[in-house]
């Protein structure tokens, strides 16, 4: 099974908690894989814009597999270019480097298929969420893997994917694996197993 919901770019992740909305209640408690997708621009006839290119913004995380999943899926039915990019820090160490590598690869692998694939690993000396929304201009569509910390780091800290939300103009696809019955304090306090 699979759930796929709308977001609503106005509202911030604090304020879907602090209300209840049922967006964040599926993603705290979905024992499934969800997808949350924020819409693009629509067209003159009220079409959301065809998709040519897709960023897929890539950590490496639990939920990467599916991000990049999905976005081999859609460029597929939609014969779109994908690039791939892992955002490093500024004062990335070398096995940093390596990490980023062994992630593009992974990324690139599963994206087989796709006739027009580039990889990047890119520095993003301030804010990776920063660096994601300047890049996702470029693109009709930008796909990320779901936060991994607890609700209530992402409450209080708030996330990568959330700030790509309110910020990007264009599509916004967040990919959540089920990653295997978490409890309710793992996915409160813990968080998404890396593992």
């Amino acid at each position: 099974m699979t759930v796929v919901l709308a977001t609503q770019v106005e509202h911030s992740k604090r304020r879907r908690l602090l209300s209840g909305e049922t967006v964040d209640k599926v993603l705290a408690r979905a024992q499934c894989d969800v997808f949350t997708e924020k819409r693009g621009e629509e067209g003159p006839a009220g079409e959301e814009t065809p998709i040519g290119r897709i960023l897929l913004a890539t950590s490496g995380g639990p939920h990467a597999r599916l991000a990049a999943d999905t976005t081999r899926a859609l460029a597929l039915a939609a014969d779109a270019q994908v690039d791939v990019v892992h955002f490093l820090g500024e004062n990335s160490r070398a096995e940093s480097r390596e990490d980023g590598e062994a992630i593009l690869e992974a990324a690139q692998r599963i994206l087989s298929g796709v006739e027009n694939v580039e990889t990047e690993l890119a520095e993003a000396p301030d804010d990776v969420a920063e660096a994601i929304v300047a890049r996702s201009g470029e693109y009709d569509k930008t796909v990320l893997g779901s936060p991994t910390s607890g609700l209530l780091r992402q409450f209080a800290f708030g996330t990568v994917s959330e700030s790509v939300n309110q910020q990007s103009e264009n599509g916004v696809v967040v990919a959540q694996q089920d990653t295997g019955g978490a409890s309710m304090y793992d996915r409160w306090i813990v968080g998404d197993r890396t593992n």
